[in-house]
């Protein structure tokens, strides 16, 4: 919830915190309104295929030109997938 809020965080790093696909997604959804979080780094979890298109999508969403416009193009995502 306090991303979503976009604080005036500018870097998070959130490693090695067992973070799954589920908690991907619900970072995810709250990158999509956050503009200030340029860093995120999420790398030595536990986050598959399903997290990371759910964070990279919050960050570039190319299904439509609305949706591309309205991603957070702010934000460089560190993953390793799982």
């Amino acid at each position: 919830d306090c991303l979503a809020t976009n604080p005036s965080l500018q870097k998070l790093f959130i490693c090695g915190n067992k973070f799954n696909d589920d908690d991907a997604e619900v970072i995810a959804d709250a990158l999509k309104t956050n503009t200030n979080l340029w860093k995120l780094d999420l790398k030595d979890n536990e986050i598959g295929r399903r997290g990371c298109n759910a964070l990279f999508k919050a960050i570039f969403d190319h299904d439509s030109l609305n949706s591309a416009a309205s991603s957070n193009h702010t934000c460089d995502i560190f993953v390793s997938r799982y």
